[in-house]
């Protein structure tokens, strides 16, 4: 109820609503979060009065929290920006880990050479919420010109970090930068544990240059069977020359689904080199399902072409025709 009522007041609150959203953003997690939000719309529309919340507030007290929110949705306009990143950096500081949060993204917002190293600072936090936010924010900062700032830092993260959720941050704020300086890093990190070897992947699907396929193609011969179909299915968007060539070897993969993909995502790029590839793994294809997927594939690549030869599968004769 308390929630609903916050998000009613940002829409509809006067200035007098801002007391109510300072007031209720250090509360649980649900009304935190309408707070934040009925906050971000009061500032909007009240920025003076907004600012007086931040003019009051000390970096260690109760209001820094609704003083960050309202530095970060003021940030274009702020008078003096430098001031706001000492209330921030001092603010990193706070007892309260939402409020260290906050500071992040607040800096971020902001930006600038100044808000960089604050936030490099927070990822010796001893909360993992707050070491987690300080990678998104290296990942936000700009300078003149919105050039990226916190490239060399998000590097340094994916190449050192042990925590892989921290690890896969990284990997994601670098893709979203879209640094080339990033490739090598990311096909490291494909020999490592399977959830990071994953986001690897899918961040340096996102790139575009030969390097990126070569990167991609290690992916293939990794130990866990869900990084192999990752990698299929983003070599598979990339379609370059060789997409067929690399992706054939997973017809013979140990793991049945590995095959059964393979065959799925061969079909659907057709040629003559992926139809001759299904046609000859399905002569020796002893697993059913495997066998009916590789037959579907054939039909799929050969209706593309116009060249039907193979019978379709057992699962889809039969079917009424739009």
């Amino acid at each position: 109820v308390v929630a609903a009522a916050l998000e009613a007041l940002g829409g509809a609150g006067d200035r007098g609503a801002l007391g109510d959203a300072v007031r209720l953003i250090s509360a649980g997690p649900v009304v935190r979060q309408a707070a934040q939000r009925a906050l971000v719309a009061l500032a909007r529309h009240y920025p003076a009065d907004a600012l007086e919340v931040v003019r009051r507030a000390a970096p260690d007290g109760a209001e820094a929290e609704a003083a960050a929110v309202v530095i970060e949705t003021l940030a274009v306009q702020l008078p003096d920006r430098e001031s706001h990143i000492g209330f921030l950096h001092a603010a990193l500081d706070s007892p309260a880990a939402t409020t260290r949060c906050a500071a992040l993204s607040a800096l971020a917002a902001i930006g600038g050479a100044n808000a960089l190293e604050p936030v490099a600072f927070a990822l010796g936090d001893e909360e993992p919420e707050v070491r987690l936010a300080a990678v998104h924010a290296l990942g936000m900062i700009t300078g003149a010109g919105g050039a990226p700032l916190g490239v060399e830092r998000l590097l340094e993260v994916a190449q050192t970090a042990t925590e892989p959720t921290l690890v896969a941050a990284a990997c994601r704020a670098l893709g979203a930068v879209a640094d080339p300086r990033a490739l090598p890093v990311l096909g490291a990190l494909l020999e490592r544990e399977p959830f990071v070897a994953v986001v690897a992947l899918e961040t340096l699907g996102g790139f575009q240059s030969a390097e990126r396929n070569e990167a991609l193609a290690v992916g293939l011969a990794h130990a866990d069977s869900e990084v192999v179909k990752s990698a299929m299915r983003v070599l598979a968007s990339a379609r370059d020359a060789r997409t067929v060539e690399r992706l054939s070897a997973c017809l013979d993969h140990v793991e049945w689904d590995v095959r059964r993909l393979a065959a799925e995502v061969l079909g659907a790029l057709g040629g003559d080199d992926a139809l001759n590839l299904l046609r000859g793994r399905l002569s020796v294809e002893a697993q059913e399902l495997v066998r009916d997927e590789i037959v579907r594939a054939i039909t799929a690549a050969e209706t593309t072409s116009g060249r039907r030869r193979t019978a379709p599968p057992p699962s889809l004769r039969g079917m009424r025709r739009e």
